[in-house]
């Protein structure tokens, strides 16, 4: 390089380039060792005379950088696949236009295409200069109809703008690069894509026919909003649904990152599975309420390691570490949540290949269990033995409390409140309805047909079927069912109760769509559900009653109907209809199996007998009070 001129020359007649050494505090914070820039020319005097003109411009640039004016591009979390598409997509758009300006212009003379040239190679200087000097005053204009033309979600003045823009003037360099070559008549987009480190359109091996449609180059949290609508219109998805997969979607975006929808890689399906297996079970509940993804990893692995060194320094025993171990806030996640969380990422994508035909490939299937594969889940809830049960349903809140509220629930009295709470728990162990479908009952849902008590769970609309309401949500589709009502819940005034409550509906002028069997039981703001507030009033009556115990919570009820039956002698395709479970285990059942009657439903359902002792009280009868030396 000759002193003084920052010029050097590749070869003995080369082009000329400028080079300019970068102060070392400047390298420090990431810029290169020098820049360099071609001047195009091969005539020395030319070059000199260039280099000059780009020594005050540089000059001029590394002043501002140390004035703290200008500020050099920081770190910024664009993958490399999405600004891969990105300097693809603006080349190829800026090219399509050019083409459109060649097609406008017609036939024009040697001397008109070579000024033309001649413009479009100063224009890429503009860029090179640009590039060099980390300017962007001439690429934002385009970098901003970009930006929105491929629906990005890039602020100005952040990082990852600056680094589009960086990116930007690369193209928009080779774009010039390539006008000039089309008038000088060698232009060959080839060279345009791999000056930006792409393959060429001729270099890509086609893989699929169907192109991937405009509407996916879209954020994935935006392609989820659009399927969510669409499956809640479809009332293919519920509330319970849609709650679970807005949580598989926020550890996605937490653990990988909001990406765009059609460059979501099996990388990125990889790594989503590899942080869920760093997961606690208990992730954003408990101690890991509000944490990130990263931030609920790295406090369960502390937690662990805690545990772990304080038993290995003698604080705590072995045996009080692995009972610390065995909770479930140290645990990591089951392969069942696991393979959930997959399966919500999964029914985005097969929703986009199947109902929007887009041509998007599910690289989340690799990473999803069958029902084969997965681990067996050991089973945790059990069915109550017969004392466990009179022990509940013997307590003060069944067989008699001291005062109405719900501070004297746990206290022994006279005084018994025949509410929801009551209620369930009893439809739970002796018809085998899940709280749910309790907390959906309406008045006219108890009703007598051909001289027997029934319950019609799960039914939609008015008391003729008319119309639809929460109460038509149920868990499956065998959940819609009509089944006899126990003689227990009968002795004990269900149908009094649901008679006396419809009778002042009327009297209120009621709509039959709100005519619920148990109107104190509202719907949860969260949850969208009657039940909700149902399932937390009876863990916390469990707790303060002293009756809690870890998987015999409010569930373990229908278990203990189900086990009763059982050992009573009812074949499981009759229990199958009293609790609403699908027939299809064997061909037998789901093929030549004929649905039972009422009467012969009601037949089975007599053989249900806990013991339960009852007594009359105040003309009525009542749960007896356990027995004083109990």
């Amino acid at each position: 390089m000759k002193s003084g001129s920052n010029i050097e020359r590749r070869g003995k007649s080369g082009i000329f380039y400028f080079r300019r050494a970068v102060p070392g505090d400047l390298q420090t914070r990431g810029a290169p060792r020098d820049l360099r820039l071609s001047l195009r020319t091969n005539i020395r005097a030319e070059a000199i005379a260039a280099a000059r003109q780009l020594s005050v411009l540089v000059d001029r640039f590394f002043r501002n950088l140390h004035e703290r004016t200008m500020t050099m591009d920081a770190d910024t979390k664009l993958n490399p696949e999405l600004l891969c598409a990105f300097k693809r997509e603006m080349l190829e758009h800026q090219l399509e236009a050019l083409d459109q300006a060649r097609d406008g212009e017609g036939a024009i003379s040697p001397e008109q295409a070579k000024a033309n040239a001649l413009l479009a190679e100063l224009s890429a200087r503009f860029f090179q200069h640009d590039l060099a000097v980390n300017d962007n005053t001439i690429v934002n204009c385009f970098l901003a109809q970009e930006i929105e033309r491929q629906n990005l979600r890039v602020a100005p003045g952040t990082p990852d703008w600056n680094m589009l823009a960086r990116h930007g003037k690369q193209v928009m360099e080779q774009v010039c690069l390539a006008d000039a070559r089309r008038y000088r008549g060698d232009y060959n987009d080839t060279a345009a894509y791999r000056a930006i480190g792409l393959p060429g359109p001729s270099e890509i091996q086609v893989i699929s026919a169907v192109r991937v449609s405009a509407q996916a180059k879209r954020p994935l949290l935006e392609v989820y909003a659009e399927c969510k609508e669409h499956k809640i219109r479809k009332s293919e998805w519920k509330h319970s649904t849609v709650m679970s997969k807005d949580v598989s979607i926020r550890l996605f975006r937490e653990a990988v990152g909001d990406l765009r929808f059609d460059l979501i890689t099996a990388d990125h399906a990889a790594e989503f599975d590899r942080a869920l297996g760093e997961l606690p079970a208990m992730v954003g509940k408990s101690v890991y309420a509000g944490l990130t993804v990263p931030e609920a990893i790295q406090y369960l692995k502390l937690l662990r390691t805690k545990i772990e060194r304080d038993r290995d320094e003698g604080r705590i025993t072995v045996d009080e570490a692995n009972r610390l171990l065995a909770e479930a806030r140290c645990q990591p996640m089951a392969p069942h949540t696991r393979n959930k969380h997959i399966n919500a990422l999964a029914s985005v994508v097969t929703w986009a290949r199947t109902v929007m035909k887009w041509g998007i490939e599910d690289h989340f299937a690799a990473f999803r269990l069958d029902r084969p594969g997965r681990r067996k889940q050991p089973k945790k809830r059990i069915a109550l033995t017969r004392e466990r049960l009179f022990d509940i349903l013997q307590s003060p809140r069944f067989s008699g409390r001291k005062t109405a509220s719900a501070r004297g629930q746990t206290i022994a009295g006279d005084i018994v409140v025949k509410d929801g709470l009551y209620w369930a728990p009893l439809l739970e162990s002796h018809n085998g309805c899940r709280l749910d479908e309790a907390a959906k009952l309406r008045t006219f849902d108890v009703v007598k047909l051909f001289g027997m008590w029934c319950l019609k769970l799960n039914f939609d609309g008015d008391r003729l079927g008319r119309g639809e309401t929460e109460a038509g949500s149920g868990k499956t589709e065998t959940s819609k069912r009509i089944i006899p009502m126990h003689r227990v819940l009968i002795q004990l005034g269900l149908p009094e109760q649901a008679r006396g409550q419809d009778e002042l509906y009327d009297k209120n002028g009621t709509k039959d769509q709100e005519r619920w069997l148990f109107p104190e039981l509202t719907v949860s703001k969260h949850h969208k559900t009657r039940s909700a507030h149902l399932t937390k009033r009876w863990a916390t009556y469990l707790t303060t009653s002293g009756l809690y115990r870890k998987w015999e919570d409010g569930h373990a009820l229908r278990h203990s109907f189900n086990d009763a039956l059982i050992r009573a002698g009812v074949p499981e395709a009759v229990i199958r209809e009293l609790m609403g479970h699908s027939q299809q285990i064997s061909i037998t059942t789901d093929t030549y199996f004929t649905a039972s009657t009422l009467l012969q439903l009601k037949h089975e359902l007599d053989k249900l007998d806990y013991g339960l002792p009852l007594e009359t009280r105040d003309g009525a009868w009542q749960i007896a009070r356990p027995a004083p030396n109990k």
